[in-house]
């Protein structure tokens, strides 16, 4: 069976439903942020624009991937197609023609998942408005919270990212959502979780007229140790805030991840394994859910991989994650 490299999934998103991952970058991590709370750990290779972006996936290449992938899956159980996994999607130069092919191949609804930061670069807004539903991070609405939170590359100014986002909005027919992690960390000055620090992003999305606001916090294990998600409540409380200010858009807050199987298990291998938790730190059972395989299957394979060294465990709030050592 042909390994697939730039395809994962169906995952089980909260805000998606499922969801089949593309990914045009291609571990190691390469992005234009180094986020404090990014389940892929640190960025490897951080960049300022797309000119310091040396694209490994080629157009050929992912929509190969993806036609072999749907000849594994069943389709009907897929929400999205979504462009995300080990980086920033948008430094890919073929992003534009990416998401039509797959488009054309799937005929489902096709997902960006963005930190905003390459918005303002004509061509991909371009390529960004072609999406059915682009969600875009905004994290914070100052310059110094901005960088303790997302710490991006040199030059990039949260001002040119809100005005990159908002040219978006003026292009674009599909839906925008906003994605904001909020989350508690030692050093609670640099926490973006206050209610002035909430009050003022709350401000800021609203100029966005967004469709909808995704209130999130970290449940996979963050690139940083001091970075602990917030309570159901404490989030809850945050989007009271965001229906208050943001008027027109639906605020969503995570709540919890509910697991749900297609029917028909299937056999898996090390090599599926391991290409999804390069994109998404995992556990047993979701795994298991992901991979439509056994959950006891599914275990055997993570034990042989821990043992090669390319799989380690982690722990978070007493829940165990599984991620690949890229």
């Amino acid at each position: 069976m042909k390994a697939l490299k730039h395809v994962y999934g169906p995952v089980a998103s909260w805000r998606l439903g499922f969801s089949l991952g593309l990914d045009p970058v291609s571990p190691p991590k390469t992005c234009t942020f180094d986020c404090v709370y990014c389940q892929l750990g640190r960025t490897v290779f951080k960049v300022s624009s797309p000119k310091e972006f040396q694209p490994k996936v080629s157009l050929r290449r992912l929509m190969a991937d993806l036609e072999e992938a749907l000849t594994r899956i069943d389709l009907k159980r897929v929400n999205y197609v979504t462009f995300s996994g080990s980086g920033e999607p948008t430094l890919h130069p073929q992003l534009a023609e990416m998401v039509e092919e797959a488009r054309k191949l799937t005929g489902k609804p096709v997902a960006l998942l963005t930190n905003s930061s390459l918005l303002g670069y004509r061509k991909i807004s371009e390529a960004a408005s072609k999406f059915d539903l682009v969600v875009a991070k905004l994290d914070a609405a100052d310059q110094r919270l901005f960088e303790a939170v997302n710490r991006p590359a040199e030059g990039l100014e949260l001002k040119q990212i809100v005005k990159g986002i908002k040219s978006l909005r003026r292009k674009m027919a599909g839906k925008l959502a906003i994605q904001s992690m909020f989350f508690r960390r030692l050093d609670l000055e640099a926490s973006n979780f206050s209610d002035r620090n909430v009050e003022a992003l709350a401000e800021t999305v609203s100029t966005l007229m967004p469709d909808e606001v995704q209130v999130n916090t970290p449940t996979r294990p963050p690139a940083e140790p001091f970075v602990t998600p917030l309570t159901v409540e404490e989030l809850r409380g945050i989007a009271k805030v965001f229906r208050e200010k943001v008027s027109g858009a639906h605020v969503i807050s995570r709540t919890s991840l509910k697991l749900a199987r297609a029917a028909g298990l299937r056999k898996t291998s090390e090599q599926e394994v391991l290409e999804v938790l390069k994109r998404r730190p995992c556990g047993g059972r979701e795994l298991a859910a992901v991979l439509n395989a056994r959950e006891a299957e599914v275990s055997k394979i993570l034990g042989r991989l821990m043992a090669k060294g390319v799989v380690a465990k982690r722990m978070v709030k007493k829940r165990t994650y599984f991620t690949a050592k890229v």
